[in-house]
């Protein structure tokens, strides 16, 4: 590595410092569940997933796609297991990849939680800074609301990769209000598209947020108008 490389990147962390304390941070507090778990265990350890609340649940709909049950059936009844799903859950599939590339669950496991904790902090320092909230204040928001979620982000299919699509719709709508330009639109629009496939209740979400803005939007038109 030459010196005006190492410059670059020393520039780089010294602009970006919040933004890399803050992935840090959350590196290093993804390596809980794990140094628990040896706490707990030790060389006991059978190579049984972990459980901390519900997620067995949605551990089964994420070994199903693994096991190659794309339509994501009911993955509690052998014979329905290639079914049509009850209730859409794309977290199924996008943690399902790194079991269909071959990893283990426990490694796929690991994974999934390493990654969508940084994107959980990532597009959550992402809308705090759309709202033009300082970038230290901005990092502690995150780490605060990360601590209070870590159970869930946890969790795969339910909650984990829907809290970053959740955000994503959030800085999405606060860029149209900021500025209407087609990239933001087209941002809103695939947000908003992606929220009815994510998780069954997302789409409610937005759908919501969407029809009130919608309607404070005539209420200020009328007020304009003098209706």
């Amino acid at each position: 590595m030459g010196m005006g490389q190492v410059i670059h990147i020393t520039e780089f962390l010294r602009r970006h410092r919040p933004a890399v304390v803050l992935a840090g941070v959350v590196l290093a507090l993804t390596a809980v569940p794990f140094l628990a778990l040896h706490l707990v265990l030790g060389n006991a350890w059978q190579g049984i997933s972990p459980v901390f609340t519900d997620e067995s649940v949605y551990y089964a709909h994420m070994h199903s796609v693994g096991q190659g049950y794309l339509t994501d059936g009911n993955p509690f009844v052998f014979e329905y297991r290639a079914g049509a799903p009850l209730v859409i859950f794309g977290g199924a599939w996008i943690n399902a990849l790194p079991l269909l590339t071959g990893l283990s669950f426990n490694s796929a496991l690991a994974l999934n939680f390493v990654l969508w904790s940084l994107a959980f902090a990532a597009l959550l320092y992402w809308l705090f800074r759309e709202w033009t909230i300082p970038r230290w204040i901005a990092v502690g928001g995150t780490l605060f609301l990360y601590l209070q979620s870590y159970a869930y982000i946890w969790r795969p299919v339910n909650l984990q990769p829907v809290y970053p699509f959740y955000f994503l719709f959030y800085i999405a709508l606060t860029r149209l209000i900021r500025e209407q330009s087609r990239k933001n639109i087209g941002l809103l629009a695939g947000a908003t598209a992606v929220s009815f496939y994510i998780f069954a209740y997302l789409w409610q979400i937005a759908v919501v947020t969407l029809g009130l803005l919608f309607l404070y939007a005539i209420l200020r038109l009328k007020k304009l108008l003098g209706c």
